[in-house]
């Protein structure tokens, strides 16, 4: 039978095994105007994909290339959907993901919630824009920005290797 290749974008909620030799993580589908969708899917990585020093984190966001597969739960008993990643486009967290991913994140060591979630008040999407250029004088206009917060924010987000395709 022919190779049947899906596309889906999607944010990790849960990691459930991570390892050398492989990664599963429970996500939220997205739409591809990256909405949130009522759907999750199971995204299962091989070791040739998990080994190329991508970290998997809660908030994270992927355009995830694969083929559809069940996946049976050994706890429930229930199937669930899955996709075996072929290839795999790590995003920029958007929205409600980019606090998530930023205040569970150990590249952001320091930023909670509420720090994460005053910065995306303020700037919205343009927060992307304002990392990449390194600015601080605008992080530190937000409350409870620290200039140490600020650093961190900066070097995590540029140490992070944003938009790193995997295959």
């Amino acid at each position: 039978t022919p190779l049947v290749v899906t596309v889906i974008n999607v944010v990790v909620e849960r990691v459930r095994y991570d390892a050398p030799g492989g990664c599963l993580f429970r996500g939220a589908m997205l739409t591809t105007d990256w909405k949130e969708t009522q759907r999750c899917i199971n995204v299962r990585m091989g070791h040739k994909i998990r080994s190329q020093n991508l970290n998997i984190r809660i908030g994270q966001a992927f355009t995830v290339q694969g083929k559809l597969e069940e996946y049976i739960n050994k706890h429930t008993g229930e199937i669930e959907d899955q996709i075996k990643v072929i290839q795999l486009f790590e995003a920029p967290p958007k929205g409600a993901n980019f606090i998530a991913y930023v205040a569970n994140s150990e590249m952001y060591p320091n930023i909670g919630i509420t720090t994460a979630t005053a910065i995306y008040k303020e700037y919205s999407s343009n927060i992307f824009n304002i990392l990449e250029q390194k600015n601080y004088e605008k992080l530190l206009a937000v409350e409870g920005v620290t200039p140490f917060k600020a650093d961190t924010l900066i070097a995590g987000w540029h140490e992070d290797n944003r938009g790193k395709v995997v295959e």
